[in-house]
């Protein structure tokens, strides 16, 4: 108990200032818990005549998947409610969890110190899978569900981070060649038609990506695009547009934070490997003004 008039010393307020901070931790910890049980209850699923349908009461966003899915449904449910956790968590959670990651700055002797990660961010967030059928723009059946929620290769971190994009375009988008650079050099991964439409350059990616946008219309991509948190971007796109394209956009919330990290994982390619599941992968890299 504080005793009237008496003053605490350095060594006392900064032990006090640790014990409180470490349950500002705990708290929010217990906080972001039952976040995660309330918005998980606002989605809502349903199956009507082979077609998985999906409602978000907060938002009010809505979507149909597939067609004659009843012998997948569970497996079809599962995957569309992780890409909309993993959504929920960079597009709401993220934002409000940020400043977090700077509160110990407060502490005496901590105004230096990096942004914290744990523990409410990993060292890399995943996002995805997305493809045309996740995104509702592509409907399908039990025996072609597997390729667009399950992409089965995985792109190894040794090869680095993504720092280039190019590719073929024609309509669509028929192929995305990535420039990876890591430790061991740098590599080049290709998703898609090699043989669809004309080769694009590759180009930069904007310094400190940490945001995309994807379209797609039918089985097919139409446009990709990557930002960065001063609004700087790069896009590749086909020639044809649709106002029916079923757009994903990562928006702001992984910014200042993290930076896109690679295709993580995708579908092996054909003709339609662009429509088909893309995961994608950002890593822990704290970015500030200075940084550019």
């Amino acid at each position: 108990m504080k005793v009237p008039g008496y003053v605490m010393n350095s060594t006392e307020v900064r032990d006090r200032m640790n014990r409180v901070y470490e349950n500002s931790t705990a708290t929010l910890q217990d906080i972001v818990d039952a976040f995660w049980e309330w918005r998980s209850e606002k989605i809502d699923f349903s199956m009507q005549k082979g077609v998985l349908k999906w409602e978000d009461r907060l938002t009010r966003a809505k979507r149909k998947l597939g067609n004659n899915l009843q012998a997948k449904r569970d497996e079809v449910q599962d995957a569309a409610m992780l890409v909309l956790k993993r959504d929920i968590f960079v597009g709401e959670l993220a934002p409000m969890l940020k400043s977090h990651t700077t509160l110990h700055r407060l502490l005496p002797g901590r105004s230096d110190d990096p942004p914290k990660r744990e523990p409410f961010f990993r060292e890399m967030i995943y996002l995805g899978p997305y493809s045309s059928f996740i995104m509702g723009a592509v409907n399908t059946n039990t025996k072609d569900v597997a390729a667009y929620i399950h992409p089965d290769l995985i792109e190894e971190d040794a090869k680095g981070s993504v720092y280039k994009a190019g590719g073929r375009t024609g309509a669509h988008v028929d192929q995305l060649v990535l420039f990876n650079a890591g430790k061991s050099g740098t590599s080049v991964t290709k998703i898609g038609n090699e043989q669809g439409g004309v080769e694009r350059e590759g180009q930069s990616l904007p310094p400190f990506t940490c945001g995309m946008e994807i379209a797609y219309h039918e089985n097919y991509m139409n446009e990709i695009a990557f930002m960065n948190i001063k609004n700087q971007s790069m896009a590749i796109q086909g020639l044809k547009t649709s106002d029916r394209a079923k757009r994903w956009y990562s928006g702001p919330g992984l910014c200042g934070l993290y930076t896109l990290h690679q295709f993580h994982k995708y579908t092996k390619p054909f003709s339609f490997t662009l429509g088909r599941g893309i995961e994608l992968s950002f890593k822990w890299e704290p970015v500030t003004e200075e940084d550019f």
